[in-house]
């Protein structure tokens, strides 16, 4: 499903998380482009947020090229040992 979110304030970005990590391919769209890197930023810093307490999220992806991209947002490797 592809989704089109329009406002990328503190409820846009938001919503545009949520819904990546639904799987879903989002775009997020203002009128001020400034808005949409900024919320950009806090959704990755809400990712980094996550690993820094010890919890990876990768949003969910079937797509070969979106699944890539999950895995370049951090520098990590994981082993056999992190996922027994």
């Amino acid at each position: 499903m592809n989704v089109c979110v329009l406002g990328a304030g503190t409820m846009g970005h938001g919503i545009a998380q949520v819904s990546a990590m639904a799987g879903h391919d989002v775009t997020l769209r203002d009128v001020d482009e400034g808005l949409v890197e900024s919320g950009v930023a806090n959704v990755r810093e809400n990712l980094a947020g996550g690993v820094e307490r010890g919890i990876v999220v990768l949003p969910k992806s079937s797509s070969p090229e979106h699944v890539r991209q999950n895995f370049e947002l951090f520098d990590w490797e994981m082993d056999e040992a992190d996922v027994e």
